[in-house]
């Protein structure tokens, strides 16, 4: 933030104070009132039936099981299902109408839905078993009063005139629901009534309305929209509550003519998967949300189930609630494959190389909100018994109109960890919610969004707080994703990383340009770096890119204009369809739209010239594990105040803040015993070199500017005011051979304030593309990096001078280079792994379009000891085959998710409950033992702990625990264990205690606790068990330095040894134990560690 802009914050903030007013609204406190259960009812269904629960409704027949309810009030209907396993899907009707009003159709046996309905409709809710072994579901129907809503808060659409960049970040400070569309004089931005316009007055600003209700915009649009489908309902045959017909050339891959909502996507996603085995398979990523919704998507390629090496091509759409077309792009992406499989040999080929994943709806709280708010409550029968509240004959507002043009989750205060139905759509609770594309944790805290909840661009409670961002950091961690596109709408952009203009340009800038320039010449947008109109932080790509690597872009989809026009956040859904066809209709020199657009991110996803590759040998059947941990940054966080003043006011940025970020994927060795696996390069991009280009001593042109006029002061006449500014045209020539463009301006006066604003003219419009707005007397300064050959404007806005100004404009031909070098070189660790049991270990450097070729990466004799492994004679005891420690679980994780709360995570191999304990094992420098602080059990799905004490009479402080999973299947059980240390009030994971039981050679290794010593010098209890007769070493060492070894010969098989180490006289700190078991040419080895208090 400029010294003038700090200025101009500090002079709106007093002057607002000083009236009475305050700029920013008072944080208010959220409204959780319980909505009233209408009913609680268990369903039992006989038989499974695999159709769809959601397309209509259906009579009492085999697989469904209905039931009826009146709702109490006028509200949101809210219905859950849980069954204990298997599918089931449950839908509520409108009797009278046949409408559906809410939904679940996920994959598995639980499902949320909730939807707007007036008082007195009678509901007909239906649950539905679609496969699977449960027979009975548990289902609660819901209903929560949402008061009326008035004419003063609906929406509206302005332009606000500015006349710099350097004002929009002033907006954005103060908290304006800002857009993405801004050019050369002005911002447009969503105002919530004469509150909003009445606190953009008292700052400073005016505006000039564009559209004066969105509701009543969105309610004709989605006449619209219904007429549209009316006309195509010949042509169409729909089935599972998806749209599916042959195509014209301008119609989607789908045929759908109308915006999905939530419950279609999940409907649409199961279809694809039911229909096309083979090509198309579920996910579910690991954390549901506030208000218990899973989050689900599609994997599709050629064998979609093989575990093999091929890169990924990732579509999100719906971070931001409002923004509907973005999930319609993914979701059309996900049938643009799957349509023309073997159709069409360039599609053929992409699913042959990539494996494409759509997460077609990021934020599905937020969404739902914005999906399902009424506007037309008048003319749709479900609400004709509300009464008229004669709002100038537009509709009757049963909800906050600005419900539609919602932004941000459902997590309404910070300890908000779950949140019934309904609550989220109350009026009071719609300036409430964490913004999820400010939420991630590279860069997050910093310029571009909110550190204030009650913002539209809030940045949440701390990098990651939120559950939707964990399930993308999540997902994106356990995969190759070498490409991503993440949708958003609108204003015809396609940007790439960094979203702070003061990181300068990654290794990668030449190639990321190259393929935004690309698609943007497909869609006729604008290709550019996020940063361009503004800094941004704590972006999805910005953490993607910087953590793994993979090429990461934001499509702003949609016209730089009005929902009229085809621009806005969800205009009429011929849009949607023309952008995907042939892009933007006010561009000119484009073709293919978006289709094309996106397969040209696939394909580079697939192109190993643009990612790197990993080729070797190892014994077919073997698990193959990448990882690597890094410690990610954060910006310097800026304290809430800041979101008014700067530092010259005595508030400071607060230190940047860091975090680890744990990339781990695997890959299973096919029959052939060789494999290539596509990966992201071992070093990071920020790490690596960044090239800073040079410029020339001397100007090769270079002109002298002064004012020709005289300009009044815009603090008198007003910003943007006629004669408040001056404008200079000038141009760059290829004579130029411009590498920079540098104008300069003084003011006459040593107090004199002009500040600068640099336009390009683009096909007759001025598109600004630069900025200063320095102190009084200070020299204003623009530095234009390879400016475009073309005509430019200059302008000089008089913010308060009385002496008039002078300057130069110069043009710098290219010099040499400045080079950052790279501060590391960064490495992969890959294990190859059997089972559980480690086989080997090695690091693993490779540059982006680089090979490495690891050879026999599980070591020469690799195949003697897997073919020598259980299953064939060794004595493990577990029984060809299989043993007890691979019956259970696929994998568990721990993750801290914010200060305070865990994520719980675990992939199960059998459908069966699942037992998760928290232990406390230290109270100061006490060893307590097994204290259980925490239990969930019965559970089948990943939990968050709130980070509190659930066991009656139990605490939780610093100190040292344990989380324990545990599953029982058919008489065997799987037990994991993970550690954690709690400091500061601060959870983080350590390495761990206790080896998962191995079906290999050394099948039991752990430490009986996690800490020893102490204030009672507690001993270090080790014991291990093998498969055969063995040798077994233990050395224990403290930061590399060998504090003790046993060689132990002759250990037999199947008995459990153990040894301890006395805690007296050992200094405090961290003690690795390395148990090695050798039986002629096997050996296994367990690393394990413990704290010494």
């Amino acid at each position: 933030m400029t010294a003038s802009l700090s200025r101009r914050l500090r002079t709106a903030a007093v002057g607002a104070l000083a009236a009475g007013a305050a700029l920013v609204p008072a944080a208010q406190a959220a409204d959780l009132t319980a909505p009233a259960t209408v009913l609680r009812s268990t369903l039992t269904v006989e038989q499974p039936v695999a159709r769809s629960c959601v397309a209509a409704p259906l009579d009492q027949r085999v697989g469904v099981v209905r039931r009826e309810v009146t709702m109490p009030v006028s509200g949101v209907l809210g219905v859950t299902l849980k069954a204990a396993s298997g599918d089931w899907d449950v839908a509520a009707f409108d009797q009278a109408t046949g409408r559906l009003i809410t939904g679940g159709a996920g994959f598995g046996a639980s499902e949320v839905g909730a939807g707007f309905v007036g008082q007195g409709r009678t509901v007909v809710v239906q649950g539905c078993r679609r496969r699977g072994t449960a027979r009975q579901a548990e289902l609660t129907v819901s209903a929560l009063g949402i008061p009326t809503g008035t004419a003063a808060s609906r929406p509206s659409l302005v332009e606000i005139p500015i006349t710099g960049r350097e004002q929009i970040s002033q907006l954005a400070a103060l908290g304006f629901d800002l857009t993405e569309h801004a050019t050369a004089d002005h911002v447009q931005a969503v105002l919530y009534g004469d509150a909003d316009l009445e606190r953009l007055r008292r700052a400073g600003f005016r505006a000039e309305v564009v559209v004066q209700d969105l509701v009543r915009q969105l309610a004709a649009t989605r006449t619209q929209d219904r007429r549209a489908t009316a006309r195509l309902r010949g042509r169409t045959a729909r089935t599972g509550g998806a749209t599916l017909r042959q195509a014209p050339a301008e119609s989607l891959p789908s045929g759908r003519t109308e915006y999905r909502r939530l419950v279609d996507y999940d409907a649409e996603l199961k279809q694809l998967v039911e229909r096309h085995p083979g090509l198309v398979r579920p996910i579910t990523l690991p954390f549901r949300t506030v208000e218990g919704r899973e989050v689900h998507g599609v994997e599709i390629a050629k064998n979609v189930g093989a575990s093999d090496g091929r890169p990924t091509f990732m579509q999100m759409g719906v971070h931001h609630a409002r923004e509907w077309p973005s999930g319609e792009r993914a979701m059309e992406w996900a049938y643009e494959l799957v349509t023309k499989a073997g159709k069409d040999a360039k599609v053929d080929d992409l699913l042959a190389r990539v494996r494409t994943v759509v997460i077609p709806v990021v934020n599905v709280d937020g969404f739902n909100v914005s999906r399902e708010a009424p506007t037309d409550l008048q003319n749709d029968p479900q609400y004709a018994q509300v009464p008229d509240t004669g709002l100038n004959q537009t509709a009757v507002y049963l909800v906050d109109p600005a419900l539609n043009y919602k932004r941000r989750n459902c997590r309404l205060t910070e300890g908000t960890t779950s949140l019934p139905q309904g609550v989220c759509a109350l009026p009071v609770n719609r300036t409430l919610g964490v913004d999820p594309n400010r939420n991630y944790g590279v860069l997050w805290g910093g310029g571009g969004a909110s550190a204030l909840p009650v913002y539209d661009t809030f940045r949440g409670y701390g990098p990651f707080s939120e559950n939707e961002t964990q399930n993308i950091r999540a997902f994106i961690s356990q995969r190759q994703v070498t490409t991503l596109i993440t949708n958003h709408t609108f204003s015809n952009l396609v940007l790439r990383p960094p979203g702070v203009r003061s990181q300068g340009n990654p290794v990668d800038e030449p190639a990321m340009k190259k393929l935004g320039d690309r698609m943007a010449s497909r869609n006729g947008y604008s290709s550019g770096p996020s940063y361009g109109l503004y800094d941004t932080t704590g972006s999805t790509e910005d953490w993607s890119y910087s953590t793994t690597g993979g090429y990461g872009y934001t499509f702003e989809i949609g016209e730089d204009a009005g929902e009229k026009e085809g621009g806005g956040f969800h205009p009429a859904f011929a849009n949607v369809i023309r952008h995907w066809n042939s892009g933007s209709k006010v561009t000119t020199g484009h073709s293919g739209g978006n289709r094309l657009a996106y397969y040209d991110a696939a394909t580079t996803a697939a192109d190993r010239a643009e990612h790197s590759l990993l080729t070797g040998r190892a014994p077919a059947g073997v698990t193959l594990r990448l990882r690597k941990e890094v410690v990610s940054e954060t910006s310097p966080v800026r304290p809430a105040e800041l979101d008014l003043v700067d530092t010259p006011l005595g508030m400071v940025e607060g230190p940047v803040q860091t975090f680890p970020d744990v990339l781990e994927s695997k890959i299973e060795v096919a029959k052939s015993g060789t494999f290539s696996w596509d990966v992201n390069p071992s070093t990071r991009p920020f790490v690596d070199q960044r090239v800073f280009p040079g410029v020339a001593d001397q100007a090769a042109r270079s002109e002298a500017i002064a004012e020709k006029g005289s300009t009044q002061p815009n603090q008198v006449a007003g910003a943007g005011a006629d004669g408040t500014f001056e404008d200079v045209p000038f141009d760059v020539t290829d004579a130029d051979a411009a590498a920079l463009l540098r104008i300069t301006v003084d003011g006459a006066l040593p107090v004199d304030d002009y500040d600068l604003t640099l336009f390009r003219k683009v096909g007759g419009e001025l598109k600004e593309v630069g900025s200063s707005g320095g102190a009084p007397g200070a020299t204003e300064e623009i530095l234009l990096a390879t400016p475009p050959v073309g005509d430019y404007v200059l302008r000089v806005t008089n913010y308060l001078g009385f002496g008039g100004w002078s300057g130069r404009i110069e043009r710098f031909r290219q010099g040499q280079d400045t080079i950052r070098p790279r501060r590391a070189t960064e490495a992969y660790t890959i294990d190859c792994l059997k089972g559980d049991q480690v086989l080997a270990t090695r690091k693993v450097e490779v540059e982006r379009g680089r090979t490495a070729a690891l050879g026999a990466v599980c070591g020469a004799n690799a195949d003697e000891i897997v073919g020598g492994g259980s299953g064939s004679g060794s004595g493990s005891g577990s029984g060809s085959g299989s043993c007890a420690a691979t019956s259970g679980f696929r994998s568990v994780a721990v993750a801290p998710a914010s200060r305070t709360r865990i994520g719980l995570r675990f992939a199960r191999r059998v459908a069966a409950p699942v037992r998760i304990d928290v232990f406390r094992v230290s109270a100061g420098r006490r060893v307590v033992g097994n204290r259980r602080v925490a239990s969930f059990s019965g559970i089948s799905r990943s939990v968050t702990w709130n980070g509190r004490a659930n066991a009656r009479g139990r605490a939780v402080a610093d100190g040292v625990y344990y989380v324990r999973f545990t599953i029982r299947s058919r008489g065997r059980t799987d037990v994991r264990r993970v550690t954690l240390v709690r400091a500061g009030g601060r959870f983080a994971v350590r390495p761990a205690f206790h080896r998962p039981d191995s079906c290999g050679l050394l099948t039991t290794a752990k430490l009986e606790l996690p800490a020893f010593g102490g204030t009672g010098n507690r001993r270090l209890g080790i014991a291990y068990r093998v498969a055969r007769r063995s040798t077994v070493t233990v050395t224990v060492t403290r930061a590399g330095r060998r504090v003790a070894t046993k060689v132990l010969k002759g250990r037999a098989a199947r008995r459990t040894y153990r040894v301890t180490l006395a805690a007296r006289g050992l200094p405090r700190g961290r003690y690795t134990v390395r148990i090695t078991a050798a039986a002629g040419a096997r050996r296994a080895t367990a690393t394990l560690q413990a704290q010494r208090l």
